[in-house]
């Protein structure tokens, strides 16, 4: 029954309509400003039930929101392992990186849980050697099936270099069930209260982060502006 449902959610995503960006498109030599986008989208099991859905759809709004000229997005499938779904200039098309996510996504993996660590490990090296101003989000009901003490010290060790870098200017998560939002707030207590948007699956608003990149623009063109 969940396959069924997140099928159809994520095909309501699909034919959902689509902004098309027509600016210029960046390369990766034409790319020396803006902002990186690093996001995550939790497609374990306890997901489908609607929140996966969700996340694919205010992906896709996310990705029409960036500047392809100039802005750069990385998003990962997450579950018990976490795989690179695209990287590069923001699309200029939001309707075909969508439905990229989704075909990404649509399948169940082969072994059942969440593993986050490795999707703050990615974010943080990503983060760490761009040059650019990074935002992350990542769309996840907080569940974490990893409990050893490898992985619970590779997740600290994670947080604390996104907590040190000042480049990574807000960190967001949306969809954290009740249960999981004090554990995701001390692990990222190091950082200012308003650089953490964590919220539940109700309460998703992308405009925050939308509002961030705007303002992270205008701070470029003001500095380059003669």
């Amino acid at each position: 029954m969940k396959n069924a449902w997140v099928l159809a959610g994520l095909a309501a995503v699909a034919i959902a309509g689509w902004r098309i960006s027509n600016s210029r498109s960046a390369t990766s030599d034409n790319i020396t400003r803006g902002v990186l986008v690093i996001g995550g989208v939790d497609a374990s099991g306890s997901t489908r039930d609607g929140l996966l859905a969700q996340g694919a759809f205010y992906s896709k709004k996310i990705a029409a929101r960036l500047d392809p000229a100039r802005d750069f997005l990385s998003v990962y499938r997450v579950d018990r392992q976490t795989h690179e779904v695209a990287s590069g200039p923001a699309p200029t098309s939001a309707r075909r990186f969508s439905l990229h996510l989704i075909q990404a996504v649509r399948d169940e993996a082969s072994r059942a849980g969440t593993h986050p660590a490795a999707f703050w490990e990615q974010a943080a090296t990503e983060a760490a050697r761009s040059s650019r101003p990074a935002v992350v989000f990542f769309f996840s009901d907080g569940d974490n099936d990893d409990q050893s003490a490898k992985g619970a010290a590779r997740l600290r060790a994670a947080a604390v270099r996104l907590a040190r870098n000042t480049q990574v200017k807000a960190i967001y998560v949306w969809g954290a069930k009740r249960s999981n939002r004090a554990a995701l707030r001390r692990l990222f207590a190091g950082r200012p209260a308003h650089e953490v948007i964590i919220q539940g699956a109700g309460e998703i608003d992308i405009e925050p982060l939308a509002t961030r990149v705007h303002q992270l623009h205008n701070l470029e063109d003001q500095k380059s502006s003669p």
